[in-house]
């Protein structure tokens, strides 16, 4: 399954200040989002922290443009869980 690093936009609720995280994304076979998933930034190692770190830069360079959370393909938005 393919996957990469994305700005997501949490919501776009007028009343309130936008909220941008980077997530996981999971594309379905025809490239569209399939779904997100957690914020999380570890490892089982602490020495592989910074190339974790690098690799989150590098697809968010590759790909700024900021997707909302409910744009991927049957995401229904109300649970943190991917698909």
């Amino acid at each position: 399954m393919k996957w990469n690093h994305r700005l997501v936009q949490m919501h776009q609720d007028p009343d309130r200040d936008p909220w941008f995280q980077v997530m996981e994304a999971y594309y379905n076979e025809d490239g569209s989002i399939g779904g997100f998933g957690h914020i999380c930034l570890g490892s089982e190692y602490p020495h592989q922290i910074p190339e974790v770190l690098q690799r989150i830069l590098d697809d968010i360079t590759r790909n700024p443009d900021v997707v909302l959370l409910d744009s991927a393909v049957g995401f229904n938005g109300k649970s943190s869980e991917p698909f």
